[in-house]
């Protein structure tokens, strides 16, 4: 699969993630990562979010 831009990239883990039962809510909000910071081209910024969503992802799995 290839992924258009980073808010595809996002929606694509969210959707993932969702289907194995992870609040996706609760972890994007812990992980100050919103849809919008894929807009707003901070790739370092969001990369770092994405890495604290997969830290918080092993603490709730």
């Amino acid at each position: 699969m290839s992924y258009s831009s980073a808010i595809d990239l996002v929606r694509g883990v969210k959707t993932r993630l969702a289907a194995y039962g992870f609040d996706i809510d609760a972890l994007f909000k812990q992980a100050q990562l919103d849809e919008s910071d894929c807009i707003a081209g901070d790739v370092a910024a969001l990369s770092d979010k994405l890495s604290h969503v997969w830290e918080l992802l092993v603490h709730v799995s």
